[in-house]
């Protein structure tokens, strides 16, 4: 899938804008995350960096309006799921003539943060707590490093897989509609066998969003970790990644 030119040369925490402190942490326990669950998936590209700025202006011929941190090289911003599946994908597809391109599915958005290699995985079991390390501070921009705003794409570590900023710096969309108790359904209709290739409810109020980001607790980061917006919502805290499905 097409991708973000090379970013900046990484760093570890880049300075503090004048006066600027660090977020206080979350208060209180969090408990969103999906259940264990086993899936198998069908082949598909999940793309190594977050949609950049320069990637969406390249496609639209245009910028979002309203950008809350301009910079080519940082994530695009402030774009809703129905501005990305009714105009993104459509003048993508026509640009590259593949209309496999699409959001991923909240199953292999986690399965692809946890650096999975194999056809199958438990959901919830994870060697890290984020995607690649159980240290946020390696993998991700969160409230406690990120300064109040968002960072150029790739200046983290990337995850077992060579994909980077899975954890932290943006909220990413899925595909899928939101419910709190979905895999709890799918654990009771497929008991131990698991579910093949999940993509959801078939209808909601809530699009998922997966991934945690700059103004959020590095505690939303969790690989496990579940969150929700209206589809028509535009944000500065939640962009998206390309998938590529396998063509049939």
């Amino acid at each position: 899938p097409p991708a973000p030119p090379p970013p900046p040369t990484p760093q570890e925490t880049p300075p503090p804008p004048p006066g600027a402190t660090p977020a206080p942490a979350a208060e209180g326990p969090i408990d969103n995350t999906v259940p264990e669950h086993l899936v198998t998936l069908k082949p598909f590209e999940l793309c190594r960096y977050p949609v950049s700025q320069k990637l969406w202006q390249e496609v639209m011929g245009e910028s979002p309006k309203h950008l809350k941190f301009q910079n080519p090289h940082r994530p695009v911003e402030r774009i809703s799921w129905m501005m990305i599946t009714n105009a993104f994908f459509t003048a993508l597809n026509q640009k590259t003539g593949d209309n496999n391109y699409c959001l991923p599915s909240e199953a292999q958005w986690e399965y692809v943060g946890k650096g999975a290699s194999q056809g199958k995985i438990l959901i919830k079991s994870n060697l890290f707590e984020y995607s690649g390390s159980n240290d946020f501070r390696e993998v991700s921009w969160a409230s406690e490093n990120s300064f109040g705003e968002s960072h150029p794409l790739g200046l983290k570590r990337p995850n077992s897989l060579g994909l980077a900023d899975m954890s932290g710096n943006i909220w990413e969309w899925c595909v899928d509609w939101y419910s709190r108790n979905y895999y709890q359904t799918l654990n009771r209709q497929y008991g131990e066998k698991g579910s093949s290739n999940p993509q959801g409810p078939k209808e909601g109020d809530f699009r998922v969003v997966r991934g945690g980001s700059w103004s959020f607790h590095s505690d939303h980061s969790y690989i496990t970790f579940r969150n929700y917006n209206h589809p028509q919502s535009k944000y500065s805290r939640v962009g998206f990644r390309l998938c590529r499905n396998a063509s049939p």
